[in-house]
């Protein structure tokens, strides 16, 4: 899209993206991602409606969808993972019989049709409208007319999608982001009108609305009327622009490279091969070893067999090195598409180090019970099969503190434990911690810690452990509470972040964690914040942050380490260019970039030799 086009876009979003003022009444609703959103105890009870009146509420707070900073990186997700949760829209517009809808979100794993937004009666005398997601996948719209009746645009899976419904009396035409492909059709009749509000996450058993499906929703845009082709390709190109990870169809794509993977083999050739055919008369991918602003590798690009492009080096890459091709903005296939915009320009691989040591994994279904023996914790062993004893890494998972049961929190693996096990030689525990689907808090989740800590202690020698070397590691929602028990245990070793939140005191530029939720003000803000209470002697700490995060701020990184070099200690930040937030999960292009890192950081801390 270009710049005045983003620009008219702009200007217009009062009237909802309308390219002619004078002619173009407000859209009914815009539940625009990120904006409008009243968190109560970290859920939703309303999303406002950023044009017209008919914002979406839940009153019953045991019905509040999630809000997700971490689902989907860079943006904030309504999530349906409580049972029963969902929105309705108040004062909405009639279920008219001509409209348009623009829905972008993901479905979960399910077991019946999920619904993403309607008013459907269902019965004798069907009415109104509702699109969903069937069991099987297909993307449907149900309605009553004469009849029930189902149009099935498509299938989806658990990826994001964006979806784009224009009904104009009996004819429909609809646009799946999956496939891109458009269909048109018509009804036996007009929709019969429906009295029922419009539900999100939801539909209706009689006069009651039932929970549907436990996927998320980004955001809706909703007209009370049929948008023109032209119309709808604008608001289409917004959404593409926005959320370009929801749109997969008609690009350039990567279908695989070798050498690839967290143990590569030495060499000096990388061959990419993509979907379509590849032009060299372009600029050409950059090739640099031992990090993004490392050393570039001298070669030469050019065209293998089908559809390769063939990297020759001119030195060879040696054990141990990370290996990363960044493909430039721009770069395109023979005839003219796109590479994919799920920002996937930097592909890696790390050469193969030290020797496999193989894995052990173990469950313990309840390390300790808590609330009088009525809730477990769990935790989640890695261990090396070789060798030992090995040193501990605690990690403490994220996740927006959302999730677990009244019976029972979740321990989650650590994003890296089978490379740290079975490469380093390192142990990692995966701490589970009451969470708010377990009516936890900041205090007791910091108590869940220590009572992992304390298990791991009494039982170090039953899984080849090594207590005096020893670190903690958080992502998101998990680095306050790690970064705080780092700090805490006398002679600890190490301290690793992603992505974290360090102060609670001053949180400007982030979305998450700036209220008092999850009793992170108990006892106060500052006294759960790792930086208002480092240790007399701070482990030594990396810190690994994307620029381009607003869900927590880089800045966290930043003044962290530098309030720990001033107290005496070793602290090193990395901020990875345009990385949002959640960039280091696996799939991701920082992935093995962040592990490179945290490789490099625990050879130094824990002192291991991986040349045996």
């Amino acid at each position: 899209m270009n710049k005045l086009l983003s620009l008219i876009i702009f200007l217009s979003c009062a009237i909802c993206y309308a390219w002619d003022l004078s002619s173009v009444p407000e859209c009914e609703i815009w539940l625009k991602n990120g904006e409008g959103l009243t968190e109560t105890a970290g859920n939703i009870s309303e999303w406002k409606s950023m044009t017209g009146s008919a914002s979406a509420v839940q009153d019953r707070a045991d019905r509040h969808p999630q809000m997700l900073y971490e689902n989907w990186p860079g943006y904030i997700t309504a999530g349906y993972g409580n049972k029963g949760s969902h929105l309705v829209i108040e004062n909405g517009p009639d279920s008219g019989q001509s409209f348009t809808l623009f829905y972008v979100g993901r479905v979960g794993k399910r077991t019946s049709a999920a619904t993403l937004f309607g008013n459907m009666i269902v019965g004798s005398y069907p009415a109104g409208w509702q699109l969903v997601v069937m069991k099987t996948g297909n993307l449907t719209m149900q309605c009553g007319t004469n009849t029930r009746e189902n149009r099935s645009f498509g299938e989806v899976n658990e990826e994001w999608f964006s979806a784009a419904l224009v009904v104009d009396g009996v004819n429909y035409r609809f646009r799946n982001s999956l496939s891109d492909t458009v269909y048109k059709g018509q009804f036996e009749a007009p929709i019969r009108l429906s009295e029922n509000k419009f539900l999100i996450n939801a539909r209706y058993r009689g006069d009651t609305p039932v929970h549907s499906f436990d996927g998320e929703t980004a955001e809706v845009i909703y007209f009370d009327r049929a948008l023109s082709k032209k119309e709808t390709d604008q608001i289409w190109n917004y959404l593409q622009d926005k959320f370009p990870d929801a749109f997969v169809a008609n690009s350039l794509t990567i279908k695989s490279m070798e050498p690839s993977g967290k143990v590569a083999p030495e060499g000096d050739t990388i061959t990419i091969e993509f979907n379509v055919p590849i032009g060299l008369e372009q600029k050409l991918p950059v090739v640099m070893k031992n990090g993004l602003s490392g050393n570039p590798l001298n070669g030469k690009w050019f065209l293998g067999n089908g559809n390769r492009l063939v990297f020759k080096s001119s030195e060879a890459w040696d054990s141990g090195d990370l290996v990363t091709i960044s493909i430039p903005d721009g770069f395109r296939s023979s005839d003219g598409k796109l590479l994919y915009r799920d920002p996937k320009r930097v592909l890696s691989f790390i050469v193969e180090e030290g020797k496999d040591l193989g894995t052990e994994e173990y469950f313990i279904q309840s390390m300790a019970t808590v609330r009088n023996g009525e809730h477990n914790l769990p935790m989640k062993i890695q261990v090396p099969k070789e060798g030992g004893p090995f040193p501990v890494v605690f990690w403490v998972h994220g996740g927006g503190w959302s999730g677990g049961t009244m019976e029972e929190s979740s321990a989650g693996s650590h994003t890296q434990a089978d490379y740290l096990a079975s490469r380093l030689g390192v142990a990692s525990i995966g701490i589970a911690y009451r969470c708010k689907g377990s009516k936890g808090n900041f205090t007791e989740a910091m108590e869940d810690i220590d009572l992992a800590y304390k298990w791991v202690l009494a039982n170090a020698k039953k899984y080849n452990l090594d207590m005096s070397r020893t670190g903690f590691s958080g992502g998101s929602a998990g680095s306050p509470l790690s970064s705080l028990a780092a700090q805490r245990y006398a002679g600890t070793d190490s301290y690793v972040g992603y992505n974290g939140v360090y102060n609670f005191v001053r949180n400007e530029g982030s979305r998450f964690a700036t209220s008092d939720v999850y009793g992170i003000g108990n006892p106060s803000f500052g006294a759960n914040s790792a930086i208002h209470n480092l240790a007399s002697s701070p482990p030594q700490t990396l810190l690994l942050h994307g620029s381009a995060d607003t869900t927590i701020s880089p800045q966290q990184s930043v003044l962290f380490a530098e309030a720990i070099e001033k107290k005496g200690g070793s602290a090193r930040y990395v901020i990875y260019e345009g990385e949002p937030h959640a960039f280091f999960n696996r799939g991701k292009q920082m992935e093995l970039p962040t592990l490179y890192e945290v490789k490099e950081h625990y050879k130094e801390v824990f002192k291991l030799n991986l040349e045996n």
